[in-house]
């Protein structure tokens, strides 16, 4: 049963700001607080929180902050959560962002911008990070390296869910998110609408402060459950396959070097030669990573050097998701049709 809590002041909103939450009584906060200081007048935008199950103190945090909407599912997932939140806004733009994020103050004014242009449907804003671990300033690395490939774009087909802008009535018109989907499925949304033509754009200054994986293990965790959902996604969209608008080609030759290097192993313990079939792979990996690297060694020596591990460790797990997601789909546990 979904429930509604601290009702929005009353009147017509020009936009409306939808956060999904799952546990999220740590970081929830600071969102908040940070939605709450927008230099856009307070009366012409609502926020919208939808709390996804949490089993902590996420719904009380929620509740010191009066001018906030409160609504409340089961756990079903973020897709179920942001279209609980998308069909209850009063906005004309809804905007999204996730609950381990914080925005400075022109986030939204700088996110709705763009649609002054009644053809611009979309808006992708970016990342940034205040975390000074290695792993998170490589993810950061990774985040701006595509960044670097939009902004030479007039129009985009990705829109993440962390910074994202469209107007209610064709989200609405398009059904918002696919709730099947447990990952990509900002990718499959951003994907349908491109396959129609609709304009989204990147605003590179449009900015959330993110709070990034600082352990190996969790980053590799992450990278598995991209490839896994960014295959299923393939699947439905095959002209993605070969490019998009934020993908760095480079990375597709990587995995398939790691792949080879991964079912060449048991050939190598028979057959000794094959070891050097191997190496070549992981060499010519490395030489691939090259120009992203130089980029990362101007920003800190000590990043380039963490990079080397990180960027094989990124192949794999993207790997080893896109492997897994196959086999699901061909042995139909993976139940999202094509």
């Amino acid at each position: 049963m979904l429930e509604s809590d601290n009702k929005t002041e009353k009147g017509k909103k020009k936009y409306s700001v939808v956060i999904p939450a799952l546990n999220a009584e740590r970081s929830i906060e600071g969102l908040l607080a940070s939605l709450e200081r927008q230099d856009v007048p307070r009366d012409q935008y609502e926020i919208i929180v939808v709390d996804d199950g949490s089993r902590d103190g996420t719904e009380d945090v929620v509740r010191r902050f009066p001018n906030v909407i409160l609504l409340t599912q089961p756990n079903r997932g973020p897709s179920a959560a942001r279209n609980i939140g998308a069909k209850h806004a009063q906005g004309e733009v809804i905007l999204f962002t996730d609950s381990d994020c914080e925005a400075p103050p022109n986030w939204i004014s700088l996110m709705v911008a763009p649609m002054d242009d009644p053809r611009v449907i979309g808006v992708k804003g970016a990342y940034l990070t205040r975390q000074s671990s290695l792993v998170a300033q490589f993810i950061q690395a990774e985040y701006e390296e595509k960044y670097r490939i939009m902004a030479r774009k007039e129009s985009i087909d990705f829109v993440d869910t962390y910074s994202a802008a469209y107007r209610k009535k064709v989200f609405m018109e398009y059904g918002g998110f696919d709730e099947e989907y447990l990952g990509a499925e900002d990718a499959e949304f951003s994907y349908r609408l491109s396959q129609d033509a609709l304009r989204m754009v990147f605003v590179p200054n449009a900015i959330v402060y993110h709070l990034f994986a600082v352990q190996v293990k969790r980053f590799l965790k992450k990278k598995y459950h991209n490839g896994y959902w960014r295959l299923v996604t393939i699947t439905r969209h095959r002209n993605k396959l070969f490019r998009d608008s934020h993908t760095p080609q480079v990375q597709k030759p990587q995995i398939a070097l790691i792949l080879l290097g991964l079912l060449c192993v048991p050939a190598g313990i028979v057959w000794h030669p094959i070891w050097y079939g191997i190496l070549a792979a992981l060499v010519i990996h490395q030489l691939l990573s090259l120009p992203f690297q130089f980029r990362i060694l101007r920003k800190s020596p000590r990043l380039f050097l963490a990079s080397f591990p990180l960027i094989v460790f990124r192949s794999f797990g993207l790997g080893v998701g896109m492997v897994v997601g196959a086999f699901d789909l061909v042995t139909g546990r993976c139940k999202i049709r094509g």
